[in-house]
């Protein structure tokens, strides 16, 4: 293995798996968004979940995001970092941004995801989450947005947390704070860094936004160690940890040191997308109820979307079957009403008969 490992220096088209101990072209890693993928993939290992991904931590949206990123990408990006640019993939390409806007729910969820080799060996991603809920209520806000995770032990579902976010939502409708932002936490578990914001999008309502940090480690084989491996876990923290402040930051600190965006250019741009559903102009439509921007750039205006999906027969046949109801309910009064009126002339005929 150590022979295979150091070969992979000299072949930069080529990168050592840690799953089955083989090199692999580069050309069939796709990047971790939905465009662009190979016609050539690791099917084997996709086909048997061998390639764990981060899924936990950009888990925002009722159902699961597009992005899909897993040990490779984290290999690719460093391989590049240690060797040079003829290697492994660029940062830029793990970047991405998708939008779900689920009208009958008034639910709208946005994930934003940048990555950076920092100067530690390390590669760092930066992960924003935004939440908007057209409610008033700050229970309906919260229970609507159970599903979002905030690591792979961390969920809105916490008490610690929920209870944080209702108190803030509840100043926000109160006119006593239009933006609010928490203290900088860590998760225990994992090691990230995050932090809760209520913040104002103008007619649209408040948004949670939740900023989280990860550190993935150096993501090279044999040495892809733990500070991967923990980000994957499932069992849930114990709620006594939720808000953890302690030795908070240092993820925070070590994306930053690299140089790039900050912070708050990216909160503001993801807001852009938000206020006056302009993601719809400004992101690519990928299906029915998402859109997305990928490695920073548009897509070609005749790149092939995924088909529209079949119509849903049993819901079109409850529409049909609703209006049946709704026609024989109208009908069943305009009978009535004709009766009525029989009756009323028949009555007035007889009552002139001498």
């Amino acid at each position: 293995m150590q022979f295979l490992v150091q070969l992979q220096r000299d072949l930069p088209s080529y990168f050592f798996c840690e799953s089955c101990s083989v090199l692999h072209p580069c050309d069939y890693i796709g990047p971790p968004g939905p465009a662009f993928q190979p016609t050539e993939r690791l099917r084997g290992h996709l086909e048997n979940n061998e390639l764990p991904s981060l899924w936990r931590s950009v888990d925002v949206h009722p159902m699961h995001s597009l992005y899909d990123f897993n040990i490779t990408h984290l290999q690719l990006a460093m391989k590049r970092h240690y060797y040079g640019p003829a290697h492994g993939i660029s940062t830029e390409s793990l970047s991405y941004s998708e939008v779900r806007f689920f009208e009958e729910r008034s639910i709208t969820t946005l994930l934003s995801v940048e990555a950076r080799a920092c100067f530690s060996d390390s590669l760092c991603l930066r992960i924003q989450n935004w939440a908007l809920v057209k409610t008033a209520s700050s229970d309906q806000f919260v229970s609507g947005i159970g599903f979002i995770w905030i690591c792979t032990h961390l969920s809105i579902r916490d008490a610690n947390i929920s209870q944080f976010v209702r108190s803030k939502l509840d100043a926000y409708h109160n006119g006593r704070e239009s933006h609010t932002t928490s203290p900088i936490f860590k998760c225990r578990m994992c090691g990230i860094d995050y932090q809760l914001q209520i913040r104002s999008c103008g007619d649209e309502g408040p948004a949670l936004v939740i900023t989280k940090w990860l550190d993935l480690g150096v993501g090279m084989a044999p040495t892809t160690g733990d500070e991967w491996k923990r980000h994957l876990g499932s069992s849930p923290l114990p709620e006594t940890g939720a808000l953890c402040a302690d030795s908070a930051g240092n993820v925070l600190l070590l994306f930053d040191s690299k140089a790039g965006p900050s912070l708050d250019s990216l909160t503001r741009q993801n807001e852009s997308y938000l206020v006056g559903r302009r993601f719809m102009e400004e992101m690519d439509w990928w299906d029915q109820k998402t859109w997305i921007l990928q490695g920073g750039k548009r897509l070609p205006s005749d790149y092939p979307r995924p088909p529209a999906p079949a119509p849903d027969c049993a819901s079109k046949l409850k529409e049909s079957t609703d209006a049946i109801k709704d026609l024989t309910a109208q009908i069943a009064v305009l009978s009535r009403t004709v009766e009525e009126r029989t009756q009323a002339i028949q009555h007035l005929a007889l009552g002139r008969i001498p």
